[in-house]
């Protein structure tokens, strides 16, 4: 996020303030690590643009990214932007071309120039540029004493976004790239969610009293969610006058997304809207199969019949347990999708579903994003 003014040390700004803004950068990271969701975990807004995308586009971003994989989709566009000075830039032409047209060395200045961190004289060019976002994320998250590791302490991610600097590796072949992501998928579906985003803005300005101004904002109309109100000691800093703040207008619903920037903390202004409530409702149904597999009983039947169909009275006979037990259990695992149940005659014939639980195993790694 450009930022102009001053600081000191720890953050603070001589002009604190608020402003209502939009990032075309960041949303670029939001949308494609969205994407990398799948359209089974969105709701249907965002997975109508996540059906728009061949999948072979994201096995050529990690190509050439060097495999930063879901974490690098979230901050490699918005590293470039921050060298560049372009984080509030809302026009992707505008953003796009002082970010291609950036050097190493350009982006070291501007590194330096934010918060007066002098280069490392010892290093060279690239490594000059790593050492000093390591630095700067020290410097911006320190006096906060947040848990989260900002991506700028990620070596890889912040290699990945070097590669795409002007004269390096992977510049043109990255912004051929973002290029065809932007105008061939993001654009077009952005433009069906202009109507959501001004009435973002209005909402903010309404609560706010006027799009920018100084002094300390007025946080009670954000949502529970939000990191002003959820991060303790993010709130405090601003009602300290010690960060200025964009509440930012983005398209997708996701009242909790943030950025720390030097002398700035950028906070979504969406809701808590059906976005949760969708994520809610597929982590509440993942728990409910997890609690499916969590008994004993459980487990041997679906051990017992995972090579040979067999119905309650055969599961009670091997288990020495009674037919209504066996009955009880194996409605919970049809429930949890685990077994299929036939009549045949007076038997229920109880007979695994591996797929399901294979999938099982695969949506724990996506929740908390294992990489393979």
């Amino acid at each position: 996020m450009a930022n102009d003014a001053d600081t000191t040390d720890g953050g603070e700004s001589s002009t604190p303030g608020w402003r209502v803004g939009r990032s075309i950068a960041i949303e670029l990271d939001v949308a494609a690590f969205c994407v990398r969701l799948g359209a089974d975990a969105l709701p249907k807004s965002l997975s109508d643009l996540v059906l728009t995308i061949p999948s072979n586009w994201f096995d050529e971003f990690d190509a050439l990214t060097s495999g930063s994989g879901k974490s690098g989709l979230m901050s490699i566009v918005e590293l470039l932007a921050r060298w560049a000075g372009v984080v509030d830039e809302d026009d992707y032409d505008v953003a796009s071309a002082a970010m291609r047209e950036l050097t190493v060395e350009g982006a070291i200045r501007n590194v330096s120039a934010s918060v007066g961190l002098e280069p490392e004289p010892d290093l060279d060019g690239v490594d000059q540029l790593i050492d000093l976002e390591s630095r700067l994320a020290q410097y911006l998250w320190g006096p906060f004493g947040l848990a989260a590791v900002p991506p700028a302490e990620d070596e890889e991610v912040v290699m990945a976004a070097i590669h795409a600097l002007s004269g390096q590796r992977n510049h043109g072949r990255f912004w051929h790239w973002l290029d065809r992501f932007y105008y061939e998928a993001y654009g077009p579906w952005r433009a069906t969610r202009k109507d959501v985003m001004e009435a973002m803005d209005e909402r903010a300005i309404a609560a706010l009293g006027s799009a920018s101004g100084t002094g300390v904002p007025n946080l009670d109309w954000l949502p529970p969610i939000n990191p002003l109100i959820k991060k303790a000691p993010l709130g405090e800093a601003v009602r300290e006058g010690k960060l200025e703040v964009v509440f930012w207008t983005e398209p997708f619903g996701l009242a909790d997304t943030w950025a720390l920037l030097p002398g700035t903390v950028l906070t979504s202004t969406s809701e808590q809207g059906h976005l949760y409530e969708h994520y809610h409702a597929a982590r509440d149904d993942l728990a409910k199969r997890l609690s499916a597999l969590a008994d004993p009983t459980r487990l041997r039947i679906l051990k017992m019949i995972r090579m040979h169909d067999l119905d309650n009275t055969q599961i009670a006979n091997c288990m020495d347990v009674s037919r209504p037990t066996v009955s009880v259990h194996a409605k919970v695992l049809a429930e949890a999708g685990f077994i299929s149940t036939r009549r045949e005659g007076r038997k229920a014939v109880h007979a695994c579903e591996p797929d399901a639980i294979k999938e099982l195993f695969e949506e724990l790694q996506d929740f908390f994003e294992i990489e393979d």
